[in-house]
């Protein structure tokens, strides 16, 4: 699916365990994030249950686009499944850091990390060292 210059794709992760990656490459804010939401509600609607949101292809996130990101948390949770985040450049780790948002969702550098954790043969996200003021 592409619109002002957002593109969504979806695939199975070859592995077992019926992980989804959905390839998101634009910016997601406004429109944009509405169908990142459309895309998300349709695998929810399908069965899938594990997906592995890849924003390796974006470079802006809105916060309404956070709130699709928590909200598809939620229903996956309910269903026994996640949505983990994979390929997030340095800036929207800095912005997930702001907002707290690795607390809901888990966060890797790498769509093959997030793959793993789903398997259950990954690693835990590394966590986040402060340096103390000195």
């Amino acid at each position: 699916m592409s619109d002002g210059g957002l593109h969504v794709s979806s695939r199975r992760a070859l592995s077992e365990g019926g992980v989804t990656i959905l390839d998101i490459k634009g910016d997601l804010e406004g429109q944009t994030a509405d169908e990142m939401a459309q895309a998300l509600t349709r695998l929810i609607a399908a069965g899938r249950r594990n997906v592995v949101l890849n924003l390796g292809g974006t470079d802006m996130i809105s916060t309404q686009g956070l709130a699709h990101c928590v909200a598809a948390q939620k229903r996956l949770r309910e269903r026994g499944g996640a949505v983990k985040i994979a390929g997030a450049s340095t800036e929207l780790r800095r912005i997930f850091d702001l907002v707290s948002l690795a607390q809901v969702i888990e966060c890797y550098p790498e769509v093959r990390h997030a793959v793993d954790a789903f398997r259950g043969t990954g690693e835990t996200p590394p966590k986040k060292v402060r340096k103390k003021a000195g």
